[in-house]
């Protein structure tokens, strides 16, 4: 009997205090915290895990569910607690009931004791996963990674000041695209030419006076493979801001 799987849509549900801004929560599919209760193992390459549901970051899951790894080496530990995150799932009701962790549509973190994460695995035949999956090593940072994107700041360098400026930049999945948000903290009316870059081709140039920060929002393609996207800003007394993020 061939199952019915389905694509869950994009989730409307409240994201959970401290990991990002309410308004920007665009999580799909599947994504949670569980602990393993029992697994048994079907195939080689197929094993069926019933997980305690802990914390639910996206999707109708109940307080217990089944995950079931297909076609991939990846195994769970009994009593180890994983962050899950997947598109391809069982229902019934709306409810989901089990969901498989495959390849290209799933990826997991154990995640320890201290809320440190690695890497569990993302599919099958993928040497070097995605630098915005592979480079979180707090649980934080592993849901946004998979609930939006990725994000970095730093501190800028030069100029006259005692105090420098700071930047704040977010790349995010967004209705097929990468939504690039740009955040300035300059702490006085200066004049900034700020230019952001994807792929070392530059997509925006930016020139604004503002008292104390400015905020810069971009659209621009999702493209195959990992998307690199820089910035360069700079301040007529000399301060420079570079940074750039791996998508």
């Amino acid at each position: 009997m061939r199952r019915s799987w389905e694509r869950h849509p994009r989730a409307s549900i409240a994201p959970p205090t401290g990991i990002h801004d309410p308004e920007r929560w665009a999580a799909e599919g599947a994504t949670f915290l569980g602990r393993v209760n029992s697994g048994r193992t079907l195939a080689p390459d197929f094993q069926k895990y019933r997980i305690s549901v802990i914390r639910v970051f996206a999707g109708d899951i109940g307080s217990e569910t089944v995950v079931a790894t297909e076609c991939v080496g990846t195994k769970l530990e009994i009593g180890a607690r994983y962050l899950i995150s997947g598109s391809d799932f069982e229902s019934s009701s709306g409810r989901i009931q089990k969901l498989t962790f495959t390849s290209g549509d799933s990826v997991g973190w154990r995640v320890g004791h201290d809320f440190a994460v690695s890497l569990l695995g993302y599919g099958a035949g993928t040497p070097q996963p995605p630098a915005y999956l592979a480079q979180p090593d707090t649980f934080k940072q592993a849901v946004h990674a998979v609930a939006l994107g990725v994000q970095k700041q730093g501190r800028c360098s030069g100029g006259e000041d005692d105090i420098h400026a700071r930047w704040h930049m977010e790349v995010d999945k967004s209705d097929g695209g990468l939504q690039v948000v740009l955040a300035m903290d300059v702490r006085d009316a200066r004049v900034w030419t700020v230019d952001l870059f994807q792929d070392y081709e530059r997509f925006s140039r930016t020139t604004r006076v503002r008292d104390g920060d400015f905020q810069i929002v971009r659209q621009v393609p999702n493209t195959a493979g990992t998307d690199r996207i820089g910035l360069w800003a700079r301040q007529a007394d000399g301060q420079i801001c570079r940074g750039s993020i791996t998508f």
